[in-house]
């Protein structure tokens, strides 16, 4: 029997009860599964999504819609072990403002008459 689990555009793995991938949802043609009365548990695992579960009875092909909530910002999908994860980048600060040189102050103007001559001068 075929089931298509739909899940509005998020293409995610479709894991059996022990783990086991069967397929993806992105799969237009869905999944086989054997036909049975028995009840089954499906987990559906995409990456940035939090992971879900459908549970059907394979007596019929049907469609079943799945909503895959995103992640909170900073929490990583289940599936990524430690040895996959990426290291964690840290932001380096940003640089203190530089305060501009300052200028020079101006040589004062004397506070004598032109005319008079200083004797120290050469």
């Amino acid at each position: 029997m075929m089931v298509r689990i739909d899940t509005a555009g998020v293409a995610a793995e479709v894991l059996d009860e022990g783990g086991a991938v069967l397929g993806n949802t992105s799969d237009p043609h869905g999944l086989q599964l054997p036909r049975g009365e028995a009840e089954r548990q499906l987990r559906l695992r995409a990456e940035g999504r939090a992971e879900a579960q459908v549970k059907l009875v394979p007596s019929e092909d049907r469609t079943v819609a799945v909503t895959l909530d995103p992640l909170p910002h900073g929490k990583q999908a289940a599936r990524k072990t430690a040895a996959s994860k990426k290291p964690e980048v840290k932001p380096e600060p940003a640089p203190s403002p530089v305060e501009p040189a300052p200028k020079p102050k101006p040589e004062p103007k004397p506070s004598t008459s032109p005319d008079l001559i200083s004797p120290f001068k050469k």
